[in-house]
């Protein structure tokens, strides 16, 4: 059985909106790019998504779907992270998928590759803005360690979310190292807090779930193979060149030499 969903009417511009969250907070629609809130009823329009693109690096789009931990998962959403890294702006992308069961994962998708993570609520309270890189930690009995603190820039996203998301506004972050391998991440700003349990899944992992053939391999630059060609081509040129040239200065000398005696012999005769 698939995803059900209800539909809703664009408060902007009257198209019909399939939502199939029945958590989400706020969906964009696909036809004005209208931010609808859906926590008021009907839904009304409280911004408009920027239509700056950003590409997937996993080039799938809403709608997609995956077999996850042997269930099936429809894409519904997706966003994305601006962060700057060493002065330079980079971004990574969470995928927030959902089964007919009504089980969110989110995927996250970065330069260091793939995590799979569903939201949790610790045991005990935890306080991210008292957290520094390095801290250990305990969370729910098992140990860790603060890898990394940071925030990051809500830069675009498309489809339904389970909280209230706004283009441009900040997200504070603190990733964890747990001792079991698994991985704890924690996003809040000043209205809401929401903890994550992930694991790291293998490139040819995703791929198989989402059912996408992998990406070829980069082929190789022509124009560098070209240069190389050619640049092998001068250098065989060059050596024959100078091949020649020694071998015509060897037969010259012979040349010269050869009358030479002949000459001797000529003077001694007489």
């Amino acid at each position: 059985m698939g995803i059900e969903y209800k539909e809703i009417k664009c408060p902007n511009c009257g198209a019909p909106l399939k939502l199939k969250s029945g958590l989400a907070k706020l969906v964009v629609c696909e036809f004005c790019n209208s931010e609808i809130d859906l926590t008021k009823e009907n839904g009304i329009k409280v911004g408009e998504r920027h239509r700056k693109e950003y590409p997937s690096r996993l080039k799938v789009s809403l709608g997609q779907l995956a077999q996850f931990n042997n269930k099936e998962f429809e894409l519904i959403g997706r966003l994305v992270y601006e962060y700057e890294d060493d002065d330079e702006i980079d971004y990574w992308e969470e995928f927030l998928f959902l089964s007919a069961e009504g089980e969110y994962l989110w995927l996250e998708c970065d330069v260091e590759g793939f995590k799979i993570y569903n939201e949790f609520r610790p045991k005990r309270p935890i306080n991210p803005r008292e957290l520094s890189k390095g801290q250990a930690i305990e969370i729910d009995g098992d140990r860790g360690t603060v890898k990394e603190t940071g925030s990051a820039k809500i830069a675009f996203f498309e489809g339904e979310m389970t909280w209230k998301t706004k283009i441009d506004s900040m997200v504070n972050y603190v990733d964890v190292s747990m001792s079991d391998n698994s991985s704890v991440s924690i996003e809040y700003n000043d209205r809401e807090l929401e903890f994550f349990r992930g694991q790291a899944i293998t490139r040819n992992a995703v791929y198989a779930a989402l059912g996408i053939p992998l990406p070829a391999p980069p082929k190789a630059n022509k124009l560098a193979n070209t240069i190389f060609i050619i640049l092998v081509i001068v250098i065989v040129i060059i050596c024959c060149l100078v091949s020649m040239m020694k071998g015509g200065d060897s037969s010259s000398t012979v040349r010269t030499s050869s009358p030479s005696t002949s000459s001797f012999s000529s003077d001694d005769g007489k």
